[in-house]
C-alpha cells in the first residue's frame, strides 16, 4: 500500500486527486453560500450567516468589515470557533474595536486591492488591531482579502487561525477570494435594489401629490368649459363663428376628460402600490350597476358606432364596492370601442354557483396568444389603433380592483375573432 502511494505521488496523480478534492470542496462551499444571499435581504443577517458558515471550514475566527461613504471601517458580522472547547458559537457575535483612525496596513490592502496572508503571524499591527477579542500570542494564521465588485473595494474579509494545529488549507485564498467578491456583489446590488425601491417611492409620492394638485385648475377648467358651451347654446343661430366654436369647445371638452381620467389612473397605481387602494363594500345588485354605466357611457358608444347588448339575470346579489367595480366595466366596454369600433358589443352577466360572472366581449381584431399574459402589467397595450389612447394602466387597476374583492379576470381571444374579458367574484 506504501509501495501505491509513492507510486502516486511520483507520477504526481495524487497531486491531481488533492487538487480535484480542493476544487470540488470549494465549489460546494460556494454553492451554499450562493443561497444565503436573497436580493433585498439584510446585510448583517447575510453577512452573519456567511461568517458564521466559514467556521470552521475556512478558519477559527472571522470579522466583516464595511467601509461606509467616507471611508470608515465599520463591522457587521463576526463568528468564531472555541478551539479549547472544540464549539461552535453560532449566535454570540464578537465586537472587536472599530478601526478608527483606519490602521495604515489596512488602508494599504484596501487602496492596492491586495489579499494578505501571514503564517505564522510576524506582524504586530495584526496583534494590535485583534487584541481586543483575541490574545496576539494566540494568533497563528492570518488572511485579509478586500470585498471588490464592479471597479470598488467596499470592505475587508478578515479570517484568523488560532488552533496550533491548524493552518489554510490549499487552495483557501482563491475561495476566500471569491466568496469576498459575492460578498461585495450582494452589498452592491443590495445598495441598488433598495435605491430603487426609495425611487419608486418617490415617484409614487409625486405622481399622487401632482395628481391631486392638477385637480383643482382642472375642476376650474371643467367648469369654464360648461359655462362656453351654454354661452354657445345662447347664441344667434346665423353666426358664422357658432359651428367652429363647437368644435373647439367639444375638443377641449374631451381633451380635459382624457387628462382627469389619466390622473385618476396615475393616482389608483400610486395607491396600489403603495398598499392604499381600498375598497368600501355595501350590498348591491351587479345588474343596477351595469345598466348604470350603460347609460352613462351612451354617448361614447354613439360616437364609437357601437352597439351594446346587456344579456343579464334578474338579479345578482353581492356585498361590492359600487364605485370601483363601476371602473371595471367602465373601463372594458371603453377598451372595446377602442379596438372594436362599428361593432356589437355584448355584456352578459350570470351567476356560477357562488360567484358572478361578468364578461365583455367585442369583434374586434383579437388578442395575440404571446401578448394575452402581459396586457394586465402596469403601462401595457396589446392591441394598437389610432384610438388606442391612455397609458396601459386600465386593465392594471381593473385587475387589483377584482382582486381586492377576491375575485379574478382573464380573457379569451383567438387573432380576428375578438376578445372576451371576464371577471368572476365571489358572491
Amino acid at each position: 500500500m506504501n509501495q501505491d502511494s509513492n507510486t502516486l505521488r511520483n507520477t504526481g496523480l495524487f497531486d491531481l486527486v488533492s487538487r480535484i478534492e480542493t476544487a470540488r470542496s470549494s465549489a460546494s462551499f460556494l454553492a451554499k453560500a450562493a443561497h444565503l444571499a436573497p436580493l433585498g435581504t439584510d446585510l448583517h443577517l447575510t453577512f452573519s450567516r456567511w461568517a458564521r458558515m466559514t467556521i470552521p471550514y475556512l478558519a477559527d475566527w472571522c470579522f466583516i468589515d464595511l467601509l461606509d461613504d467616507e471611508g470608515r471601517l465599520h463591522q457587521v458580522a463576526s463568528a468564531f470557533h472555541d478551539t479549547e472547547e472544540r464549539s461552535f458559537d453560532t449566535g454570540k457575535q464578537v465586537v472587536r474595536a472599530q478601526f478608527a483612525p483606519l490602521p495604515a496596513q489596512l488602508r494599504d490592502i484596501l487602496e492596492k486591492k491586495r489579499t494578505v496572508k501571514e503564517s505564522p503571524v510576524s506582524s504586530g499591527w495584526v496583534g494590535d488591531l485583534f487584541a481586543s477579542v483575541i490574545p496576539p500570542n494566540q494568533m497563528r494564521s492570518v488572511l485579509v482579502v478586500p470585498m471588490q465588485a464592479y471597479g470598488k473595494t467596499s470592505g475587508l474579509v478578515t479570517w484568523i487561525i488560532t488552533d496550533p494545529d491548524r493552518s489554510f488549507p490549499d487552495g483557501c485564498i482563491k475561495t476566500a477570494e471569491e466568496l469576498a467578491y459575492r460578498m461585495s456583489i450582494v452589498r452592491e446590488n443590495t445598495a441598488t435594489y433598495h435605491a430603487s425601491q426609495e425611487a419608486l417611492i418617490s415617484r409614487d409620492e409625486f405622481i399622487s401629490i401632482a395628481s391631486h394638485e392638477l385637480k383643482n385648475p382642472l375642476t376650474a377648467l371643467k367648469l369654464q368649459i360648461q359655462l362656453l358651451k351654454r354661452t354657445i347654446r345662447n347664441a344667434p343661430s346665423d353666426s358664422d363663428l357658432l359651428q367652429p366654436l363647437k368644435r373647439i369647445t367639444h375638443t377641449i371638452d374631451q381633451s380635459a376628460d382624457r387628462l382627469s381620467e389619466s390622473m385618476d389612473r396615475l393616482l389608483d397605481m400610486a395607491k396600489i402600490r403603495s398598499g392604499q387602494l381600498d375598497i368600501s363594500r355595501h350590498t348591491m345588485d351587479l345588474n343596477n350597476l351595469i345598466q348604470d354605466v350603460a347609460k352613462c357611457l351612451q354617448p361614447a358608444l354613439a360616437n364609437s358606432g357601437c352597439e351594446l347588448k346587456l344579456l343579464l339575470m334578474e338579479k345578482v346579489i353581492g356585498n361590492w364596492d359600487y364605485f370601483r367595480l363601476s371602473q371595471v366595466v367602465t373601463n372594458l366596454i371603453i377598451n372595446a370601442t377602442k379596438y372594436a369600433a362599428n361593432e356589437p358589443i355584448q355584456v352578459r352577466l350570470k351567476r356560477v354557483g357562488n360567484e358572478a360572472v361578468l364578461s365583455v366581449k367585442d369583434h374586434g381584431p383579437g388578442i395575440p396568444k404571446e401578448e394575452q399574459h402581459k396586457i394586465f402589467g402596469r403601462f401595457e397595450k396589446a392591441r394598437e389603433t389610432r384610438n388606442s389612447t391612455g397609458l396601459g394602466l386600465g386593465l392594471y387597476i381593473c385587475q387589483k380592483i377584482v382582486q381586492l374583492h377576491g375575485g379574478e379576470i382573464g380573457v379569451e381571444s383567438e387573432p380576428g375573432q375578438g376578445a372576451q374579458f371576464t371577471v368572476k367574484l365571489p358572491i
